[in-house]
């Protein structure tokens, strides 16, 4: 079972990665206030925590009773997650977790980001939609969340600093906000996909661990690694669907250090699925993955 140490793990995850690129910031009106419906009832959160490393931020509401709920996002307003934990009958002593589906999250729970008044270290926002008792199934148990906050955040230094995985998909900015890995281990090809809360995800896909491989790579649909690959999440189906990818993929740096590696590099692509063909453009990579 998920319990509270999923949302420290969502301070954690903000201390280690977040984004560099600059932001614009918004007036909004200094009064503190966190607004929560859990399952159409009113929630008390009577004590909250923002934090903003970077361009990535986080805030987290608590109540008396140890109730709260979290959510992850970065200053474009892409959602990266959201968390509530909720004492219910047959629970156990223990709180129930519940989270945004892991996929094309915007298209299950609304996130809007009403604004940042950067000079007054104040960030407010609203949401509404289905958490999921299992992230990455939709059929899984769900309850609703909605309310709003405007709170005063604090700003932290990332471990490291500047990690970025974006793109221009169709001609929209695309950046990403989760990841996970997936393929073979210590020389053969993995791939580390990144995920925005729309339906595209960027992958790239590297032999594991070989940080000599440095240079500019084209590649097609027949390459097996040292390219990039992207997909779309198809709700009906409730599968990313694959398409041909051919362009360039540049690694300029790929660093090993602190159980990590670190790479750094840019890529354009064309994807093609059918008669649909879609441009990415501005590819920028500066991500961490482990040995």
């Amino acid at each position: 079972m998920k319990i509270l140490n999923a949302l420290s793990a969502l301070f954690l995850f903000l201390f280690i990665v977040s984004c560099s690129s600059d932001s614009n910031s918004n007036e909004i009106d200094n009064k503190d206030s966190f607004l929560y419906k859990f399952e159409n009832q009113d929630v008390n959160i009577s004590n909250w925590t923002a934090l903003r490393s970077e361009n990535t931020m986080e805030v987290l509401g608590t109540t008396d009773s140890g109730d709260s709920f979290g959510v992850q996002f970065n200053v474009y307003g892409n959602l990266g997650s959201a968390t509530a934990l909720a004492n219910e009958s047959g629970s156990g002593g223990f709180p129930n977790s519940y989270w945004a589906f892991e996929y094309f999250k915007s298209n299950y729970f609304n996130f809007e980001l009403i604004g940042i008044d950067e000079a007054n270290k104040r960030v407010a926002a609203k949401f509404s939609g289905n958490l999921y008792e299992d992230e990455y199934d939709i059929d899984s148990e769900t309850r609703y969340a909605e309310g709003s906050f405007n709170v005063e955040y604090r700003e932290i230094m990332p471990q490291i600093s500047g990690l970025e995985v974006s793109a221009v998909v169709d001609g929209n900015n695309w950046y990403a906000t989760s990841s996970s890995s997936s393929g073979g281990f210590a020389g053969s090809p993995r791939s580390y996909n990144h995920y925005s809360d729309n339906e595209y995800s960027i992958s790239y896909v590297i032999i594991y661990g070989d940080v000599d491989s440095i240079g500019s790579f084209q590649f097609d649909e027949n390459s097996t690694y040292n390219k990039i690959s992207f997909s779309r999440y198809d709700p009906s189906i409730g599968e990313f669907i694959e398409y041909k990818t051919s362009g360039i993929f540049k690694i300029d740096e790929h660093l090993t250090g602190f159980g990590i590696n670190q790479i750094k590099g840019s890529f354009s692509l064309t994807a093609v699925n059918g008669n649909e063909t879609i441009e990415i453009t501005d590819g920028y990579i500066n991500d961490v993955y482990p040995f």
